[in-house]
C-alpha cells in the first residue's frame, strides 16, 4: 500500500510520532490464575466493557492480567520486558459505530517495542472475532515500528477521509441506511478495513504475519 509519510528517512519511532510519555495509564492488576486457555480467555473477555489484557507464557499459561478502561489498558513496562516471545491478548470493546476494531498504533508500538511473540485483539462488533499479529523468526520489530511511525500521518488522513465519505453519503442518500448509527457502523467498518489491508501487506515485509480470524 502506497502513501509513505513525510517522516521517511528520519527514523522516528511510534513513541516519537504519537508523543508517548513514560506515564502509565489506568490499569488494575487481576489474578491471572483465574484465566484458562487462550480460547477460553478470549471468549470470556470478548464482551467486557473495559479492556482486559492477559499474557500467556510459551507453555500457554496465563501469567499476568490487567484491566483498563473502556478504550485502553496499560501495564508496567518493567513487566513487559519479560514478555519477549509471549502471547498477549486483549479485548476491544465496541467503540463508535458498534465496532471494536483492529490494533491501534499504540498496540503496534507495544507489540514491537516489547517483542511479543503474538499479539491479539478480540473484537466484539458484528462479524468480528480476532485480529492477530505473529512474529516469525525473521521479525524486525523496530524496523516495523519505524515504518508504521512513517505512515501514521497519511493513514490517519485516509481513515478520516473514508469515514467522512460515508457520512456525506448518508446525508445525500439516507434511504440506503437504516439510520445514522448504521452509517457510523459502515464508516468504522471501512476504516478498520483500511488498517487491515495496511497491516497485512506491511507486516509481511518485516517478518510478521497479520491475519483476521472470524
Amino acid at each position: 500500500m502506497g502513501g509513505r509519510g513525510s517522516f521517511s528517512g528520519l527514523g522516528k519511532t511510534i513513541d516519537e510520532v504519537l508523543g508517548i510519555s513514560d506515564e502509565i495509564g489506568e490499569f488494575k492488576e487481576l489474578d491471572a490464575s483465574g484465566f484458562g486457555t487462550l480460547d477460553e480467555t478470549e471468549n470470556h473477555i470478548r464482551k467486557k466493557k473495559r479492556e482486559v489484557l492477559v499474557v500467556f507464557d510459551k507453555n500457554g499459561i496465563a501469567i499476568k492480567a490487567y484491566q483498563g478502561d473502556e478504550t485502553s489498558v496499560s501495564f508496567p513496562a518493567e513487566e513487559a520486558e519479560k514478555w519477549k516471545g509471549f502471547t498477549v491478548t486483549h479485548n476491544h470493546p465496541k467503540n463508535w459505530g458498534g465496532f471494536g476494531g483492529t490494533f491501534s498504533f499504540q498496540d503496534m508500538r507495544n507489540a514491537t517495542v516489547h517483542e511479543f511473540g503474538s499479539h491479539r485483539a478480540v473484537g466484539s462488533g458484528q462479524g468480528e472475532k480476532n485480529y492477530i499479529l505473529k512474529a516469525t523468526k525473521k521479525a524486525k520489530p523496530m524496523a516495523f515500528n519505524r515504518r508504521i511511525a512513517e505512515d501514521i500521518p497519511w493513514l490517519r488522513e485516509k481513515m478520516h477521509d473514508v469515514a467522512n465519505q460515508v457520512k456525506l453519503d448518508y446525508k445525500k442518500n439516507k434511504q440506503n441506511y437504516k439510520d445514522y448509527g448504521h452509517a457510523l457502523h459502515i464508516a468504522r467498518q471501512k476504516s478498520v478495513g483500511l488498517l487491515n489491508s495496511y497491516y497485512r501487506e506491511v507486516a509481511e515485509q518485516y517478518g510478521y504475519i497479520y491475519r483476521t480470524q472470524k
